[in-house]
């Protein structure tokens, strides 16, 4: 018999090993079934087995995420789930710093404002404006300030040293002196940012896209300094190219 035989052969046997497992789960329910009744334990064994695959699959916040070939850690903020790593997810608009592939591998890409909400995982999407406060007031923000968390500029106190991480790649200043610098492990990087024609701020700044419009052509932000150990919150025009954060879209117990 030829392989090609054998193989056609055991597909055949498989589909018809497999119609006849779903025949005992679909018309043997186990409400009308006795314990022993010969296909019970087969209809127990193999749900059994399904619902352990479905658990396995079954992606929890601290694991690894696949995405286009690429992996991505994850970390649980308070409530939320969040990338542990700045998108490279590659379209046709998006760049890397310097048109250099390795900084994409660093930092991940820059997208603009319009590109950044197309760009997220499946059941994960680009960060709103109350989303990263919710992350700052877990860090801490405003606890002693009243509702600091709306103003604009700079605001808190060190919740911008404790999202940011990987000193070496950070000038000095007081992000990096902070000492709960990397406390978060949120992994904020200095990736900088484009505004045409130029590319700017690598190892000095990070800027963040969320996904809501402020004003004509603008959208919220969030962005770090090397100089400062706070989080700037602000607007600029959909035009530049910033990185991207994801958040899972469903809060997490």
């Amino acid at each position: 018999m030829s392989t090609n035989k054998s193989i056609t052969i055991l597909i055949i046997i498989g589909i018809i090993v497999l119609g006849g497992i779903i025949g005992i789960i679909i018309t043997h329910p186990l409400e009308r079934m006795e314990e022993t009744d010969v296909n019970y334990f087969t209809v127990i064994t193999i749900r059994r087995l399904m619902e352990m695959q479905r658990e396995a699959e079954k992606f929890s916040c601290g694991d690894k995420l696949e995405y286009n070939n690429q992996e991505y850690s994850t970390v649980k903020i308070g409530n939320q789930c969040w990338l542990a790593k700045n998108l490279n997810y590659k379209t046709e608009d998006s760049l890397c710093y310097d048109d250099d592939s390795e900084n994409c591998e660093t930092y991940g890409r820059l997208y603009s404002g319009q590109e950044a909400r197309q760009v997220c995982p499946q059941e994960w999407i680009l960060p709103s404006d109350d989303n990263f406060k919710e992350l700052e007031k877990e860090l801490g923000m405003c606890e002693e300030e009243g509702n600091c968390v709306d103003d604009i500029r700079y605001r808190g106190d060190n919740e911008g040293s404790k999202i940011a991480s990987h000193e070496q790649l950070w000038e000095e200043g007081e992000l990096t002196d902070n000492d709960e610098f990397s406390a978060s492990g949120f992994n904020a990087l200095p990736g900088g940012y484009y505004y045409e024609p130029e590319f700017e701020g690598k190892g000095e700044l990070a800027f963040f896209w969320t996904s809501i419009d402020y004003e004509e052509d603008n959208i919220r932000t969030r962005s770090l300094s090397h100089e400062d150990s706070r989080i700037f919150r602000y607007y600029y025009s959909e035009e530049n190219k910033f990185s991207v954060r994801c958040i899972m879209e469903k809060p997490i117990k």
